[in-house]
């Protein structure tokens, strides 16, 4: 392993403040290591310091580092404010307290461990490093998945999705010796057509071409409301909707992430599935699956389990 490693990091949040996430990915000599982690009540800003923070600290041994980030909170902070701010005893120049300072005086400590180099990349405009960040981000904010020990055995080998939380099952008789636990799974389905060329496909979609693609998405919850209903489908097919909407008549491989990554069913699906786990947040349920029909007879089912 030599001693130079590339960071990117990314930060979400729900609501700011609210559930939020943060994630990075560390690639050293074509390996790579994967983080994520979430809060459930804190900030975008706090999440983007949380993801330098912990990329940082992963790395036991002094590290020559380029870090990206699509904040600039973050990289003015570090690289501009943080002295100012020191002088004046953690006051801004309005004299007012400096926010996360908590955040900011750790992520100093981490990075003076280090000789780091901080660089700013546009978000949501295709980079790759800046998209895989920004998925493990949204993973994080999610399942709320703990950042990796630090004492691996392979620590540039990838991480296993994390662990979700076994959810409370309702009141149900037992079994034998086992109990029962109750679920619901809604269905909705939409459709939406648009283009795209697979980069690097051996073949004719290598050329662009359309289809008519048809979703389906998944969303189970172990409880009912006062009414008997598990999940409210209005707000389900709605959020299908809005969430198609924003692909629907696109040439896809001009779109976010698809910029970065073929827009295959396969990763279409991965799409669909982040974005509505994102938009459901609070909804009584969970998303489960998406499957995206490339024909009537071929189609893709992406879930996330754990292992």
């Amino acid at each position: 392993m030599s001693d130079h490693v590339t960071i990117y990091t990314d930060g979400a949040c729900s609501g700011n403040p609210g559930p939020g996430g943060w994630g990075a990915l560390l690639v050293n000599d074509g390996r790579e290591k994967e983080l994520c982690g979430g809060e459930p009540d804190t900030t975008n800003n706090r999440m983007e310091l949380k993801a330098a923070i912990e990329a940082l600290r992963f790395l036991q041994v002094h590290c020559r580092i380029d870090l990206h980030t699509d904040s600039n909170y973050l990289r003015q902070g570090i690289t501009e404010w943080l002295p100012g701010w020191k002088r004046k005893g953690w006051r801004t120049a309005n004299g007012h307290p400096v926010k996360n300072q908590d955040l900011w005086m750790e992520l100093e400590q981490q990075a003076h461990r280090h000789q780091v180099t901080w660089h700013w990349v546009k978000g949501h405009a295709g980079h790759p490093g800046n998209e895989r960040a920004d998925l493990l981000a949204n993973q994080g904010l999610r399942r709320g998945c703990p950042p990796p020990s630090q004492d691996s055995p392979t620590p540039f080998a990838k991480v296993s999705p994390p662990e979700v939380p076994t959810p409370v099952p309702s009141p149900a008789a037992a079994v034998s010796s086992e109990t029962l636990v109750r679920r619901y799974t809604l269905r909705v389905a939409h459709t939406f057509a648009a283009s795209h060329a697979l980069r690097g496909y051996d073949g004719d979609c290598a050329r662009m071409h359309g289809h008519n693609w048809q979703v389906e998405l998944f969303v189970t919850a172990t409880t009912l409301d006062k009414v008997g209903i598990a999940v409210d489908f209005k707000v389900v097919k709605q959020t299908l909707r809005d969430i198609l909407a924003t692909l629907d008549h696109h040439h896809l491989n001009d779109l976010p992430p698809f910029q970065a990554l073929n827009a295959t069913a396969e990763n279409i699906a991965a799409h669909i599935y982040g974005q509505a786990a994102q938009r459901l947040l609070g909804c009584g349920g969970q998303v489960s699956k998406v499957r995206v029909w490339e024909t009537e007879n071929s189609y893709c089912d992406y879930e996330e389990l754990t292992s």
